[in-house]
């Protein structure tokens, strides 16, 4: 029997290297929601989001130019409390669907804005709905 409704889903591998604290640029035009997949042997830290921002000079170029996404009040929008010894899927807050379209999930210090490199390699999946 059909569902009611039509929801597509896309999972997109996100993996964050051992050493770095960022994955690489994905897509998320047109995905209404998400979450991401976190395996267990986190490095401790939080995830936040970054959107690809391309300046006028950059787009001769093609440079990319990082930056946070945030909430209307100013704070980095990002997860919080992630478990570091067991894997769990975390809800990616509605904000970074809201931007221009590529985000790029980081490794945050969860005490601040910094950076947080990851001790081995992190196979991070995201699945959008649509």
């Amino acid at each position: 029997m059909p569902l009611a409704f039509d929801v597509t889903v896309f999972p997109k591998s996100c993996p964050i290297a051992n050493g770095a604290s960022a994955s690489a640029f994905i897509d998320v035009r047109g995905a209404k929601r998400g979450s991401v997949y976190v395996p267990s042997g986190w490095t401790a830290a939080s995830i936040a989001f970054n959107v690809q921002q391309r300046s006028v000079a950059n787009q001769v170029s093609g440079a990319v130019t990082p930056a946070k996404i945030r909430t209307k009040a100013g704070v980095i929008c990002r997860i919080d409390g992630i478990k570091t010894a067991e894997p769990g899927w975390y809800e990616i807050p509605d904000e970074v669907f809201k931007g221009p379209g590529w985000v790029s999930l980081v490794s945050t210090n969860t005490a601040s804005e910094a950076v947080a490199a990851q001790g081995a390699d992190q196979a991070l999946v995201v699945c959008l709905v649509s």
